[in-house]
């Protein structure tokens, strides 16, 4: 297996990794460094070039489960994977973070689906991975969920409580209220 390196979004091999620890190389660059920091900062956050590496590297890792596929199917899935990161915009570090987690959640989702259909999967097992894969799509959908809570968006609820005054013997009503139209009985 190859390991790629993602800095500008073109996907060029670095060579096969051995250990673990294996430092990733940036890709030669025909673009300005200004462009290439803007490039990645669109797809992942950040203008750090340690933190753009380490992030994708560990994308590649979680999102591509090794295979027996040839050069262009891999290439395909990881253009995929870059796509989906670049689909979430993360504006910073933190956002880029969570991010790469939602289409590492989705890659993994989707592979235990694929597990589960094979044909000489066992009932129980595929049953499993179906499992997994539903909590793996839930995880996903909260990661994105908690982006767009930390943006600011998403449906957050207000209760705004004015002065209410209830006599003895009175009755009061909490939510949304509106009057009949005149002339109509409830």
């Amino acid at each position: 297996m190859e390991l790629y390196s993602v800095p500008t979004g073109n996907l060029t091999p670095v060579g096969a990794v051995t250990p673990p620890t294996h430092p990733m190389k940036a890709p030669p660059s025909t673009a300005s460094p200004e462009v290439s920091r803007k490039r990645r900062r669109g797809i992942c956050g950040s203008t750090n070039e340690a933190f753009s590496l380490t992030l994708f590297d560990n994308l590649m890792r979680a999102a591509l489960v090794p295979r027996d596929d040839d050069k262009a199917s891999l290439d395909r899935r990881m253009e995929a994977a870059m796509v989906g990161l670049k689909a979430f915009a993360p504006r910073d570090e933190v956002e880029g973070m969570m991010a790469a987690q939602a289409v590492a959640l989705h890659h993994a989702a989707q592979e235990c689906l694929h597990r589960s259909f094979l044909p000489e999967q066992e009932v129980g097992t595929a049953d499993r991975l179906r499992r997994q894969a539903a909590n793996l799509s839930r995880t996903m959908i909260e990661v994105s969920e908690a982006i767009e809570r930390r943006r600011g968006g998403g449906a957050r609820q207000v209760v705004r409580v004015e002065r209410v005054v209830v006599q003895d013997g009175g009755q009061a009503i909490v939510g949304a209220v509106t009057p009949c139209p005149r002339g109509e009985e409830r």
